[in-house]
């Protein structure tokens, strides 16, 4: 089981919730929120539907997003870092040095090399932390290499 990330402070944002009526049977209510959760600042949105049948509003959809992590700064803008256009170490061998990680352990474990895999690697890398993709194929892409051969 999964710990729990209490969210507190929600409030609604912009745009403004919206009412929508498409059909005469058929009302829901689009909103957009922003909240304070124990890992960083966040926002979501939602969708509730009226219910005719019973009178109450369900919710239909919730999307959730966390936006920054308390006390790491992102590297962007002018926090990123600069290239290294005249290392002195050649780019396939830093490479190399990288992904041994001989010497170091590693911050975050992602699991699967796919597209969302490696975004989250990057993400944690602009954030500081050292993660280890693990994937089940030989190589990077492989999975969408083979999914049509």
């Amino acid at each position: 089981m999964f710990p729990t990330a209490p969210a507190r402070d929600f409030v609604l944002t912009e745009p403004a919730p919206k009412l929508e009526t498409p059909f005469p049977d058929l009302a829901f209510v689009r909103a957009h929120f922003g909240f304070s959760a124990d890992l960083g600042p966040a926002h979501g949105t939602f969708t509730a539907v009226y219910c005719e049948g019973t009178g109450t509003w369900k919710l239909w959809t919730l999307s959730t997003q966390l936006e920054g992590i308390h006390g790491l700064q992102q590297a962007v803008g002018d926090q990123r870092p600069y290239g290294r256009h005249n290392d002195v170490m050649p780019y396939d061998s830093r490479r190399e040095m990288e992904a041994a990680m001989e010497g170091e352990q590693p911050d975050l474990l992602v699991v699967g090399a796919g597209h969302n895999g490696l975004v989250v690697a990057a993400l944690a890398r602009s954030y500081g932390l050292n993660p280890l993709v693990v994937d089940r194929e030989e190589r990077v892409g492989d999975n969408w290499r083979k999914r049509y051969s």
